[in-house]
């Protein structure tokens, strides 16, 4: 599909009926009164080029590498109430010591183009089907026409992407990451997944990463976001729990957000256990006392690897309470976890006073420093269990919505602080 047909097809798309051979074409549109905000240009001179850029551009998922230096990721909203460009106010932040610089602002003109052009593409060259984030938002459905007008010498138009970026196209604001130096995507990815937790854990807001491009349904909802500064992020985490963490942030379901918190701590449960007992095993095994030609001291070595290993699942998967509890210690300080509940605007106060009513999840003694993890531990495990079993002989132990969400909505400080600690303490470095 050369320029010619594309410019043809896209004015065709856009219900405008003339002569499209000109090079700036100007238009108002008839659903609005006419006026500065209304009248625009379709220019040779910017639509061009954009087209000759498409085939250097990568896009997979919910993003768009326009070079090697510049990434851009689509977001989406939580909110459905409000229209998606109330959902996010303007970041800038520059890193001067990785060369990075990251913005949340409208989409850029490129990615408008690009999806003007994918919808365009997928119209010329039916093989490639209706991309689905254009479902129910055709701009020919919306009875909009474009009607040329003449050029006033002394009248400045706004471009018509401008215009078409607000009317079908299903985002509004964008993640842009820019570098210096060339990177390559999964670099990029890691800066990305960086920013998010920094963005979450600092403005204690969600961002919305938009579904795969080529699946994704229009879902117009809003989150608000504090005028807080950021900074840059100055360390790397794991992308698959960094997805858990943003799934809690965008869900106001305490449900939802304690299961998602969990997995973060799950996630870490096979890693910590086995390294747990190997660390111990190797302790045993080097003491100064131990003699591997003495039977009762191999009997003892058996004994404690049994002991430990009790419950481990035919799936290779250990004792989950003891393994929450490794986790705990592996990565929680109890005095930073505390400050970070209070920076959450939440009593700590409370989980020493309250138990969990539902799950019988215990009080929490903060300053019983062995006891603290075994209590931390049951109470989040009996909780979890309370949440995903359902038992005709437990039902005094079964959540149930209209009577424990209230109750359920207090948990969620504590497990929050106790995640982003486990994400921040598993992190590394951003080289």
């Amino acid at each position: 599909m050369d320029y010619i047909i594309f410019k043809k097809e896209l004015l065709e798309y856009l219900n405008f009926e003339g002569d499209v051979a000109e090079e700036k074409l100007y238009f108002i549109s008839d659903n609005h009164i006419y006026g500065n905000e209304v009248a625009f240009v379709f220019d040779d001179s910017e639509i061009e080029p954009l087209f000759n850029s498409i085939s250097s551009y990568y896009q997979q998922d919910n993003y768009l590498m326009l070079s090697e230096k510049v990434f851009e990721l689509f977001l989406s909203s939580s909110d459905v109430r409000r229209p998606l460009r109330y959902a996010y106010r303007n970041v800038e932040i520059d890193d001067s010591v990785s060369d990075i610089k990251y913005s949340i602002s409208k989409i850029s003109k490129e990615a408008t183009f690009y999806l003007l052009y994918k919808r365009i593409e997928g119209l010329v060259h039916s093989q490639y089907g209706t991309l689905w984030y254009f479902d129910n938002m055709d701009f020919r459905s919306r009875r909009i026409r474009l009607s040329k007008i003449d050029c006033e010498v002394d009248y400045e138009y706004k471009s018509i992407l401008e215009f078409l970026s607000e009317q079908i196209i299903p985002y509004y604001f964008s993640l842009k990451i820019s570098s210096e130096v060339p990177r390559n995507i999964d670099t990029f990815k890691q800066y990305k997944d960086s920013f998010i937790f920094t963005y979450i854990y600092n403005q204690g807001r969600p961002i919305t990463e938009a579904e795969n491009l080529n699946k994704i349904v229009d879902e117009r909802r809003r989150i608000a976001t504090s005028r807080e500064e950021l900074e840059a992020p100055k360390r790397k985490y794991d992308p698959y729990i960094i997805e858990y963490y943003r799934q809690a942030s965008e869900s106001s379901d305490p449900f939802i957000q304690f299961i998602s918190y969990y997995h973060i701590l799950e996630y870490f449960y096979d890693e910590v256990f086995n390294k747990k007992l190997v660390d111990d095993m190797l302790e045993k095994i080097t003491h100064p006392s131990f003699s591997y030609k003495n039977k009762e001291h191999i009997k003892q070595l058996a004994e404690f690897s049994h002991k430990r290993l009790k419950g481990f699942g035919d799936d290779g998967q250990g004792n989950e309470l003891e393994s929450l509890k490794f986790v705990l210690r592996e990565f929680i300080d109890i005095d930073e976890l505390k400050n970070r509940i209070q920076d959450l605007r939440h009593n700590i106060n409370y989980y020493e006073s309250n138990n969990v009513s539902f799950s019988k999840g215990p009080k929490i003694n903060f300053n019983d420093e062995e006891g603290v993890y075994t209590s931390l531990a049951k109470r989040i495990y009996f909780t979890r269990n309370s949440l995903i079993h359902s038992k005709s002989n437990r039902k005094a132990q079964t959540y149930r919505v209209n009577s424990h969400k209230d109750i359920l909505k207090n948990e969620i400080p504590l497990l929050e602080a106790i995640s982003e600690l486990v994400i921040l303490h598993s992190s590394e470095i951003l080289q």
